[in-house]
């Protein structure tokens, strides 16, 4: 039992020997304990029998255990000065036209239903009647196809003005807006039509309050120059409701000839004439009163920009004979529409 605890007792003491630091003097003395610091100029060295700051220069061996000369060094080093951070540049993001348009175009297949087209314009425009001033015109149009069984168009508008009143030479809002629908049905297996036309409009310079018109008729569909060319017309009656100053005269039968077109004349430039975009060559005659008439021509170039813009170039003429005899019966406008389709 004494030999056990003897030998336990050399093991430790040898142990704590083996681990310890040893410090060796120039003077040829050895110290066995723990180094506490070291710095360029000293160390401190603790023994049994208390601690030892001896100069560096005293100093011609040091035997210190591994890990903790490392947490000595790193304890007195002195701390790194920092770098000063550069500032990052935030990169801003390139614009990516072709990335653009496709999320334009999932944009708007995702909102617009199956089949439909959408065309929504801002439009400036030189307007003549009594007098030349500038208006301004917004309109909206939409279209659907129906796999050449049928066709529906409709188009709503709103053009206004400030002008000069030609009797006092002051200056006057004017306003006109309206909205159209249109209905093809096509016989089968062939290019003949029955239509029908839904027109409401209301017109400050015409002093007209309310105009409403409803035409039916018979058309055909003509095709031209690998179908680039489309010519549609039709012929029919027609009733119109008036609703002017000055005027009593309300309802007015007439027989109409409706003719639009569209000719695709380059991948990017279109020439139309429809009532798609607010007008066709529409004549009216009143069938009681052949003194009543009314026609219509609306001409367009639409110039292909990019996917989500076309500009045009429109001119529209109108005279109007179905009002008071005093009333405002011409006018011509030329506009320069930017426009949206959706499709």
């Amino acid at each position: 039992m004494i030999r056990g605890i003897l030998f336990f007792s050399a093991f430790f003491a040898f142990m704590q020997i083996s681990f310890a630091d040893i410090l060796t003097l120039n003077n040829g003395y050895v110290f066995k304990g723990e180094l506490l610091s070291k710095t360029d100029k000293n160390v401190v060295f603790k023994t049994d029998f208390g601690e030892i700051k001896a100069d560096l220069n005293s100093v011609s061996k040091l035997d210190v255990e591994t890990k903790r000369e490392a947490v000595l060094v790193s304890s007195n080093a002195k701390p790194k000065e920092e770098e000063p951070k550069k500032e990052e540049k935030i990169k801003e993001p390139e614009f990516n036209l072709e990335k653009y348009l496709q999320s334009y175009r999932e944009f708007v297949h995702s909102n617009v239903p199956k089949g439909w087209e959408f065309r929504i314009a801002g439009a400036v425009e030189r307007r003549n009647t009594n007098s030349s001033t500038n208006a301004y015109r917004a309109s909206f149009n939409a279209k659907k196809t129906w796999e050449n069984s049928s066709e529906f168009f409709f188009n709503a508008y709103y053009d206004y003005a400030v002008e000069k009143n030609s009797l006092g030479g002051k200056y006057r809002t004017t306003d006109k807006y309206g909205a159209i629908t249109n209905y093809k049905y096509f016989f089968s297996g062939t290019s003949w039509f029955a239509t029908n036309t839904l027109a409401y409009s209301a017109d400050t310079i015409a002093n007209i309050d309310d105009q409403v018109d409803e035409i039916i008729g018979i058309g055909r569909k003509f095709k031209f120059f690998d179908d680039t060319l489309l010519i549609n017309i039709s012929i029919g009656p027609a009733l119109r409701y008036v609703n002017a100053r000055n005027y009593d005269d309300h309802w007015l039968p007439m027989g109409t000839f409706v003719q639009d077109f569209s000719w695709q004349l380059h991948k990017y430039v279109r020439a139309e004439q429809s009532l798609y975009t607010g007008g066709v060559v529409f004549a009216g005659v009143g069938l009681s009163d052949v003194s009543k008439y009314n026609y219509v021509v609306n001409l367009g170039l639409v110039f292909k920009l990019t996917e989500v813009m076309d500009i045009a170039m429109r001119y529209f003429y109108s005279y109007n004979n179905v009002n008071s005899p005093s009333a405002q019966k011409e006018e011509e406008r030329i506009l320069l529409s930017f426009e949206l389709p959706l499709k």
